[in-house]
């Protein structure tokens, strides 16, 4: 929860220990891409923490552990997944009902963002690299008018003809879906938004089919 009457989060407290992070915006959007990569989910667990924690960080040490650290952070700081039973977005929001369809990406729509951020707020994103927290990226982003360019982008994808609508009308709706189409399939973007529980259990069902087990 976003509350003004208590500072940032910037460390979280683990078995005992206290572990600063880095949760500048680009950092977590960078950690956000590395997710996408097609790497193993060990491999991404242990690079993300090194960029949360510092490169020194040694996620061998106690494998076990430290998963239990990641996905600690991911759901209660980045995600803030905090409600199991209702789907959210990388924002951290519910994601639509009842088709729970994804209607933007961090990183497709980097352009709007950014554009939309100078538009509404005269911040030019670059320039607050390494300073902007993310959770005051996460509240600015969301309220981001109607008027912003990432708006209209998602405006267009969620809109749908209906039978008020000339045919000229859904013709231009569905050259507009089209031009703005995110380029991943819906299941690549909800498997974004899992966190680390979820993309276990992708994961087990995925290489259940091939023969294979995932361990953790």
């Amino acid at each position: 929860m976003f509350l003004l009457s208590q500072p940032l989060t910037d460390s979280i407290e683990f078995e005992g220990e206290c572990y600063q992070l880095d949760l500048a915006f680009d950092n977590i959007l960078l950690i956000f891409e590395l997710l996408e990569d097609d790497l193993n989910i060990f491999a991404q667990v242990e690079n993300a923490l090194k960029m949360l924690i510092g490169e020194d960080f040694d996620f061998y040490e106690n494998m076990e552990k430290y998963i239990s650290l990641y996905q600690a952070v991911m759901e209660n700081i980045i995600v803030k997944n905090s409600n199991t039973n209702v789907k959210r977005d990388l924002a951290g929001n519910p994601m639509p009902e009842p088709e729970n369809k994804k209607f933007y990406s961090l990183t497709e729509d980097a352009e709007y963002i950014y554009a939309s951020f100078l538009y509404d707020y005269n911040i030019d994103l670059f320039d607050v690299q390494g300073e902007l927290h993310w959770d005051k990226f996460n509240a600015l982003l969301i309220s981001l008018s109607e008027d912003s360019k990432f708006k209209q982008v998602i405006s267009i994808r969620q809109r749908k003809p209906d039978k008020s609508m000339t045919p000229e009308q859904k013709r231009e709706l569905k050259e507009a879906q089209e031009v703005y189409a995110l380029e991943k399939n819906q299941e690549e973007l909800e498997f974004e938004a899992m966190d680390w529980a979820g993309k276990q259990e992708y994961a087990r069902r995925h290489l259940a089919a091939e023969g294979g087990e995932v361990y953790g």
